[in-house]
């Protein structure tokens, strides 16, 4: 089964590493502790909606640009998602991105 946390969390590290972000830069530019960004990429945290809306302010990205860079493969059911999101209008995507991202957090709160 595909870990959606865990492939979200390293597009954001490699996104960070690409902008030439330090962790202590990206928690400065998105208002969250330096130690928080530090244990969320080594995988002591899931990841949470609000959080993500911090770190993709802080790198300065859009949900649908985020989701669509993300590469998975394209026989699973979440490169599916990402190819029919990518075939709508900007606004739309980002509305459904964030209903999706509500959804998984609503399902992974008890876990």
């Amino acid at each position: 089964m595909i870990d959606l946390n865990d492939i979200i969390i390293k597009k954001i590290k490699q996104l960070r590493l690409e902008k030439g972000l330090s962790q202590e830069k990206l928690s400065e530019q998105s208002g969250l502790d330096p130690k928080y960004i530090n244990k969320l990429e080594n995988g002591r945290f899931n990841l949470t909606l609000p959080t993500l809306t911090r770190i993709l302010e802080g790198l300065n990205i859009s949900y649908m640009s985020f989701f669509g860079s993300l590469e998975t493969d394209e026989d699973t059911p979440i490169a599916q998602l990402f190819n029919a999101l990518n075939s709508l209008n900007t606004k739309k995507r980002d509305a459904i991105a964030e209903i999706l991202l509500q959804l998984i957090k609503e399902m992974t709160d008890g876990e």
